[in-house]
């Protein structure tokens, strides 16, 4: 899963941007870094940590990207709170996979037509994706972390289209940090499930609670971004025309989407570690 940062000139857009290349199964997938973002780094702790610690059992991630300017402020180990980002997955069994358009659409229609119900039994998933995690980070910050996810409200489908289909949540992120509970925030979010070439990727976009049109906009801007940037070649237009993979439990990588999109909110609750340890080292 190689990736690295090279300049893309967006034919179409009119702007030059940097992008990551990301590879899907020997297939080079480009991601055009959205104007204002850049990549989460090892450099930017804790949240780099944090987002390292929470993702599905049955997925991959491959990119976060964070704010140019809370980018900076991390880099100059300021305590800041993220309150807007992004990040890119997808599911283990999909990355060698050959998806064609008739695979893609009946993911789409599981989304539309099942998402209350996957979505419900999703939250054992959710519980012990986020266990694991605990058990991370507590032990790569030597003290007791213990995050919790609720109250997940799971908005009805809102954008269903050849290449594209997504859904928002809102959901309560709190923290208990070394014996000391924190206040839960609510924040907003939306997962895009995309259709690029013939591999398919979530894209979870995370903001404060009133923030949930911005996450469905920029969604949705970040999903054509990367749509122009690959353009089909005569041979993944085949594969797109053919009849797909076989074997696949649609059903699981829905799944999986749905616990990508709870655990990936995450990363919302170090502000709460950022105050405790600023009260820490105050005291």
């Amino acid at each position: 899963m190689l990736r690295s940062i090279v300049p893309l000139i967006l034919f179409g857009l009119g702007s030059i941007t940097n992008a990551a290349t990301i590879d899907l199964g020997g297939r080079s997938v480009e991601i055009p870094i959205p104007d204002g973002f850049v990549e989460l780094t090892p450099e930017m702790p804790p949240y780099y940590e944090s987002m390292a610690a929470y993702v599905g059992p049955n997925n991959v991630r491959y990119l976060t990207l964070v704010r140019s300017v809370d980018a900076e402020a991390l880099l100059r180990g300021e305590s800041i709170e993220l309150h807007r980002y992004l990040t890119i997955e997808t599911e283990k069994g999909l990355v060698n996979a050959s998806i064609s358009s008739a695979n893609f659409e009946e993911l789409r229609e599981l989304f539309v037509s099942r998402l209350d119900e996957i979505f419900a039994a999703a939250g054992q998933g959710v519980d012990d994706m986020l266990s694991d995690g605990n058990d991370t980070l507590s032990e790569s910050f030597g003290t007791d972390v213990e995050v919790e996810v609720g109250g997940i409200v799971p908005l009805p489908v809102h954008q269903d289209e050849v290449d594209k289909v997504a859904f928002s949540t809102r959901m309560n992120v709190g923290a208990n940090i070394a014996g000391q509970s924190m206040e839960p925030d609510t924040i907003a979010g939306t997962t895009l499930v995309l259709h690029v070439l013939d591999k398919v990727l979530f894209l979870y976009v995370y903001g404060d609670d009133p923030d949930l049109d911005w996450t469905r906009n920029q969604a949705n801007e970040f999903a054509d971004a990367i749509l122009a940037a690959n353009p089909m070649t005569g041979e993944v237009q085949d594969a797109r025309q053919g009849p797909g993979a076989f074997g696949i439990n649609w059903g699981e990588v829905m799944n999986s989407a749905l616990i990508g999109a709870a655990t990936a909110g995450g990363i919302a609750l170090l502000a709460a570690w950022f105050r405790n340890r600023r009260r820490r080292d105050e005291d």
